[in-house]
């Protein structure tokens, strides 16, 4: 006997775009994906809808002209090309998901390439403001000057540094234990003395225990990533007098200088939890490498002595 869940769930043979558009929704949340990917998938997928105006048509009435339809009204739009590709990953997802179930006919969906650019890391100077020791700071501006510090040192992302809880902290053993990365994957991060040292003085001042959030409201609650978002605007802007106030620069910057300090590629793809290479590759972009003096980094010509042949007339 099939039941009315059951039958909720169920793929029917045909169904309408706002229909497939639920389906694809309750599949992606049953696999636990993070709120903020599901709330991506949801914002692109109703773009490409509204823009193709088949909200109650029938997913086998598309083919591979309404999705060229769709990425030609996206960049007439006059929206970035970062932005484009972002919105065609998740509609290639959604469509591939309409081509699994048979509920249109399979064709290739392709991503057009973006045009990157480089990110403003926080220079030296703007760090050296950021990491001074102030006096007379309010408890909720010291707790953003012990943020910036720990995000600058682990390279973490917004969303693992704020569900780091008291309990995940070890200050003998120099470790915190991450319960959630993008990946969904744990990970215990070592951190250096001097920052561990601030930590259990922060910690002190703030009788946090437990299972109270180490970037916590009032009642040890966590924090919400908007909240901190604003506390640093504020401390970069008029405590330190810096413009920039991404968070997400914390961790461009801690990969930059961390190649910069001796540190190898591979060893930072770790570190950030990169799958593919290449996204590391594109963190380091900001190095401006002089590929042109590059070439006497190694000089097998120079190293083993190699000389130079001499020419030789061409006979007639």
């Amino acid at each position: 006997m099939i039941t009315k869940r059951k039958q909720e769930t169920m793929i029917k043979k045909d169904m309408t775009f706002s229909e497939a558009f639920n389906f694809f929704i309750r599949e992606k949340e049953a696999k636990y994906l993070s709120a903020e990917t599901i709330k991506t998938y949801k914002i692109h997928i109703l773009k490409f809808i509204e823009i193709l105006d088949c909200s109650d048509v029938l997913c086998s009435k598309m083919d591979k002209e309404d999705y060229i339809f769709f990425l030609t009204m996206l960049q007439t739009e006059d929206v970035k090309s970062v932005t484009v590709a972002s919105y065609c990953r998740s509609i290639k997802a959604f469509l591939y998901y309409l081509i699994d179930n048979e509920l249109i006919k399979p064709f290739k969906v392709t991503i057009p390439k973006a045009d990157t650019s480089t990110k403003n890391i926080y220079t030296d100077e703007e760090l050296s403001r950021l990491l001074q020791k102030r006096e007379n700071l309010t408890f909720g501006q010291y707790q953003t000057y012990i943020f910036i510090n720990f995000a600058l040192a682990t390279g973490l992302r917004l969303g693992s540094i704020l569900n780091i809880q008291l309990c995940d902290y070890d200050s003998k053993q120099l470790t915190v234990n991450v319960k959630k990365t993008k990946r969904r994957v744990g990970l215990v991060k070592y951190i250096n003395k001097q920052l561990a040292d601030m930590l259990d003085k922060y910690i002190a001042l703030f009788q946090l225990k437990g299972e109270d959030y180490l970037f916590c409201v009032e009642d040890g609650a966590i924090m919400s990533v908007r909240n901190m978002q604003q506390n640093v605007a504020r401390y970069n802007n008029i405590i330190c007098e810096v413009d920039k106030t991404s968070i997400h620069l914390f961790r461009h910057t801690f990969a930059v200088k961390y190649i910069r300090s001796g540190g190898n590629v591979l060893d930072l793809q770790k570190l950030l939890q990169h799958r593919d290479l290449n996204t590391t590759m594109n963190y380091l972009k900001d190095l401006g490498l002089d590929t042109k003096n590059a070439v006497n980094v190694f000089n097998p010509q120079t190293e083993f002595n190699v000389k130079k042949s001499t020419s030789r007339k061409r006979k007639m």
